[in-house]
């Protein structure tokens, strides 16, 4: 096992755990460009270690959003359900859309990410600008009042979350992706969920979701990228330090108020995509 690779890896593991943490970034669009671009790993071990990476992490968020009464159970179980149904059709997709598309791997859009980290940057100014609102007032904010949405929840919004869902699950089966975070936005704008409730529901959510995904790809590993002993041990240390950041990046996001929390997660999202778009100028072909 590569020196180089280790001290590349295990700190990127642990800013992927952070991430996670926050609201349920994957490990897919950093691990991808070190992996199969520079190091030259088969795509399909790449996917199923930023699979296992992101269920690890999911199982964090899970058992630290249940401790801390932020998490749907009901609904987060009858998601994982639909979810499912379509990651299987995604990895069915994914047989042949992976072998004749590895190209497309090699630079994946980051566009997405920064919108995502610009929205939630924009949502702590506002929350900031409400919380001295409240201040002036003489109204106490504490750091429970983490109750700011994206949505009301009224009219057809809320029905919009199952298509949304089916897209997201299909394509964490054809691709690899995990999803934390869109099921995180999808809960914030069609259900009206604060952000941790969100996050923890969505986390919920991935850690079903990416054990199927990643049961589906490991029935496709090629005969030359078999689980030896060393790919184990790669992946188990891999998935070890990026639960330690989650377990971190989990105890600083539930100590933070609300406008904290939505600026952590903007400069989290915002760290990631400059990373990624940094790696696809360096790695990218």
């Amino acid at each position: 096992m590569s020196v180089i690779l280790l001290i590349i890896l295990i700190p990127l593991a642990f800013v992927i755990g952070i991430g996670a943490s926050a609201i349920g970034a994957t490990a897919w669009m950093l691990l991808l460009p070190v992996l199969f671009v520079m190091f030259g790993f088969n795509l399909y071990y790449t996917i199923l270690i930023s699979l296992l990476i992101d269920c690890g992490n999911a199982l964090i968020m899970t058992v630290f959003a249940s401790q801390n009464q932020q998490i749907d159970v009901k609904m987060g179980l009858k998601l994982s359900l639909l979810a499912s149904i379509f990651v299987v059709i995604g990895v069915s997709l994914g047989t042949t859309f992976i072998p004749d598309h590895q190209d497309l791997f090699k630079n994946p859009s980051n566009v997405g990410t920064l919108l995502f980290a610009l929205a939630f940057l924009r949502r702590g100014y506002k929350q900031g600008k409400l919380e001295a609102a409240k201040a002036d007032a003489a109204v106490e904010v504490s750091p429970g009042d983490k109750v700011v949405t994206l949505a009301t929840g009224g009219g057809l919004r809320p029905l919009l979350i199952y298509p949304g869902l089916m897209f997201v699950a299909t394509q964490s089966g054809l691709v690899g992706i995990g999803g934390g975070l869109m099921y995180a936005v999808l809960l914030m704008f069609c259900s009206a969920f604060p952000t941790l409730k969100a996050t923890g529901t969505a986390m919920l959510i991935t850690l079903v979701t990416t054990m199927v995904a990643a049961t589906g790809i490991f029935f496709q590993l090629p005969v030359e990228s078999s689980l030896d002993r060393p790919k184990v041990i790669l992946i188990l240390l891999l998935v070890f330090i990026s639960m330690i950041g989650t377990i971190l990046g989990a105890r600083i996001a539930y100590s933070l108020s609300l406008k904290k929390l939505n600026y952590l997660i903007g400069v989290v999202l915002m760290s990631a995509a400059f990373v990624a778009f940094s790696q696809s100028l360096v790695f990218g072909s």
